[in-house]
């Protein structure tokens, strides 16, 4: 007894929660209750010290064992059915129940396992594991690197599983939410509230490299599906093509399940194509109780493969990688709803969407879409975030393969000694090979080098958003610069909050700015009283007069120049197309660039050392109409003196604002030719073609890697981060006004409308010509 105290005062107390998303700057971390330990007596390891106590396997009784044997040896040269040979088991374990009492009791205790979780002591602490982790540890037959086996045990594993349990079960939402649906706190926690029926279809799994995860999922499939009933119903593996899924049916998940003892397998039969759980045709018996669903795998991924079947559990594997056919946004809309009924009201099925990511025009853009709206802490009336699923998150390091002492626990830095002598071979953690790894592979003066060491990032994620980290790579964006800058940012702000509004509240006058915390503008440059509003008039051509008009028009345009992405107005129907579809809606972005000052920064050549050209204000905000935009923008290049730049084909912006008689503030492309020719496009603006959209790329890619280390607004910085290809620039407003701007700035209009003279004569850049 006395023993037993000393090592009982050895352990420590069980958690009562578990985190996930951790580790990551912009994904918030969710903290799950955990259940109650049971008496400590009953849980599986007490009395041993706590270095003996770690996850073992349960072994199977060696009776039973024998008893599966025999029944297989019975067939061995003989014709038989998989149900034939569970018959016999069945029928010898009944007739010989009086002498297997300890084992029977044992398979009923395994099965209990399975339903209800399991607890072990783990270094001294009472450990909890579900029902799904434990038969998967038990039970899934894979192929490992070194041979075959059954999985390991880690914490990062069970931190899987038990949130995937707690999706699948949980009925709550958050009480208190803003008004777009955002949770918020009262009195320093979430209140939550039960809505009596499932708020989750199961969890989108950005992920490393080798994590396991699609054996995980094929094992969640098998234990869902038998213990499903009704011919309907079905169990399915998805992913990027049909050749990958029919790859994990039957490499994976068929080879697995086929070795489940015979106990715990209901009656089955098939395995090439699909899993039936009924009786071979042969078998006539009306009175044999099957379960009737199956397990099959989807043998395409267009976008309405599954459509009209009953899916009770998915497993979408990699979608964020490699060639696949059709959108798997639209894919996942339309499987949704064989997994509800209501519309989606109603959960009947369960899904994991695992996947690393490589090229995000196929199936990365998608992938990151689908897991932005995944935000477990944003949620509708219903209970559901708009995808219905929630990110689950760990970084690469915490756990990963070969880097985990003897408890299944990290090892990130440095091994400790008492790791050192329970058998962990290394002499570093997984945090200081993933680091050493990324230092051998950054050289920002090698491009290959550099492509190899996003790969890497991507593949081996230590935060949420290295999962996307260096897809701007690709488009040329020094997405490390960036990211450095946006870390300084976050540190010391360079930018106030405010909005512009008309002084003395007197319309198309004259403009101020008033600081304002909850202002939709970010400004990094204030103007002075005195060097503000600075305008003068012009003759400019007006189609409300059809003729020339004198208009108002920046004093000193060459200092600033405003680009603006005015958003698509939508109606009801196609707004609600777009949501269906999980289509962002997208906002204005108005950017204002400060243009290099020729006088503070006089060298051609030496741009990284410029003091000048940078985006001294921004805004993103959806407007209610097409005036309010006009009217926004034109308040800003009124207070700044600049030029407003935007797409061609958005006439209503500027027509209004020719018609409030500010036509000279709309920036138009000219350039000069060699001969001194000077070619001003009549139309306000560019016309955002695919060659308009490479240019203004490359501008940007170009400004960012001489500029970054200047430029102060840190919204535009994350955005310009997060991009990932051209197709994608409709998500981002604030950067595509920003390369508005830059793509206006190009333009030398400003410099004609400055030195222009009254026979329409002008010096630009020195040269003498005409406006033609």
């Amino acid at each position: 007894m006395n023993r037993m105290r000393s090592v009982e005062n050895q352990y420590v107390k069980a958690d009562d929660s578990f985190l996930i998303n951790f580790g990551s700057k912009n994904l918030k971390p969710i903290r799950i209750s955990l259940p109650q330990p049971p008496p400590l007596n009953y849980i599986h390891g007490y009395g041993l010290p706590p270095s003996e106590q770690f996850f073992k396997r349960l072994k199977v009784p060696d009776k039973i064992e024998e008893l599966q044997l025999q029944c297989y040896d019975f067939f061995k040269n003989k014709r038989g059915s998989h149900y034939d040979i569970q018959k016999r088991f069945w029928s010898l374990l009944k007739k010989r129940a009086n002498e297997l009492k300890y084992e029977i009791k044992w398979m009923k205790l395994f099965r209990w396992h399975m339903q209800y979780g399991y607890w072990f002591f783990n270094d001294g602490k009472p450990t909890y594991i579900t029902g799904w982790h434990f038969s998967y540890l038990h039970l899934h037959w894979m192929t490992l690197r070194k041979g075959e086996g059954y999985p390991e045990y880690d914490e990062r594993q069970r931190r899987r599983f038990l949130f995937r349990k707690y999706l699948a079960e949980t009925t709550e939402t958050f009480m208190d939410r803003d008004s777009n649906g955002n949770a918020i706190k009262v009195n320093g926690k979430y209140r939550m509230v039960d809505l009596g029926k499932r708020v989750f279809f199961g969890a989108i799994e950005p992920k490393g490299r080798r994590e396991g995860l699609t054996n995980e999922f094929c094992h969640i499939i098998t234990r869902i599906m038998t213990e499903t009933t009704g011919t309907d119903n079905l169990g399915t593996v998805v992913s990027m093509d049909g050749d990958n899924a029919g790859t994990h049916f039957k490499k994976k998940l068929v080879p697995a399940f086929k070795r489940w003892h015979l106990w715990l397998q209901p009656t089955w039969k098939g395995g090439a194509t699909e899993i039936e759980f009924n009786t071979p045709k042969t078998v006539l018996h009306p009175n044999v109780n099957v379960l009737g669903s199956s397990i099959n795998f989807t043998d395409s991924a267009s976008d309405t493969k599954n459509d009209g079947k009953k899916i009770m559990v998915a497993g979408y594997d990699e979608q964020g990688k490699g060639k696949r056919v059709g959108n798997v946004i639209n894919r996942w809309q339309i499987n949704k709803e064989t997994m509800s009924l209501e519309a989606g009201g109603d959960i009947l099925g369960f899904c994991t969407h695992p996947s690393t990511v490589e090229k995000m025009n196929e199936g990365g853009q998608d992938y990151k879409e689908m897991c932005d709206i995944s935000n477990f802490y944003s949620r509708g009336e219903d209970g559901q975030t708009v995808s219905g699923l929630s990110i689950s998150y760990m970084p690469t390091s915490y756990c990963l393969r070969g880097f985990t002492d003897k408890f299944g626990n990290p090892i990130l830095l440095k091994p400790t000694k008492r790791q050192m002598a329970m058998g962990y071979k290394k002499t570093i953690g997984s945090q200081a090979w993933v680091q050493r790894k990324r230092l051998e592979l950054f050289d920002e003066k090698d491009p290959k080098k550099m492509d190899a060491y996003r790969s890497f990032v991507r593949k081996f994620p230590e935060d949420y958003d290295d999962c996307w980290k260096g897809v701007t790579g690709f488009i040329g964006f020094p997405v490390e610069l960036i990211e450095e800058r946006v870390f300084e940012l976050d540190k010391d702000i360079k930018y106030v909050r405010g909005r512009f509004e008309w002084i003395n509240g007197t319309r198309l006058s004259t403009v101020e700015f008033i600081e304002d915390n909850e202002g939709q503008w970010y400004v990094s440059q204030v103007i002075k009283p005195h060097e503000a509003n600075l305008k003068t008039t012009m003759d400019y051509y007006s189609a409300f007069a059809d003729d020339y008009v004198p208009m108002f028009r920046p004093l000193q345009p060459q200092k600033f120049i405003v680009g603006v992405d005015p958003h698509e107005f939508n109606n009801k129907g196609e707004s609600m197309a777009l949501k269906s579809r999980f289509t962002k809606l997208s906002d204005t972005g108005i950017c204002v660039l400060r243009r290099r000052d020729k006088d503070i920064d006089t060298n051609d050549f030496d741009k990284k050392n410029w003091k000048t050209k940078h985006c001294v204000a921004a805004l993103q905000e959806r407007f209610p109409n097409n005036v309010v935009v006009a009217e926004e923008a034109l308040k800003v290049a009124i207070y700044y003196g600049g030029l407003i730049h935007l797409e061609r084909n958005k006439t209503e912006v500027w027509s209004h604002i020719i018609r409030w008689q500010y036509g000279g503030y709309l920036n138009h492309m000219a350039e000069q030719f060699p001969d001194g020719r000077i070619q001003v496009d009549p139309t306000p603006g560019t016309f955002m073609a695919t060659q308009s959209k490479k240019k203004m790329f490359t501008l940007a890619k170009d400004h960012l890697v001489d500029h970054t280390h200047i430029e102060k607004i840190t919204p535009l910085l994350r955005q310009a981060k997060d991009i990932s290809s051209m197709e994608e620039l409709t998500k981002y407003d604030l950067l595509a006004a920003f390369m508005a701007a830059l793509i206006g700035d190009t333009s030398i209009y400003a410099d004609i409308m400055q030195f222009q003279d009254g026979n329409d004569e002008v010096v630009s850049l020195g040269i003498q010509g005409k406006v033609v």
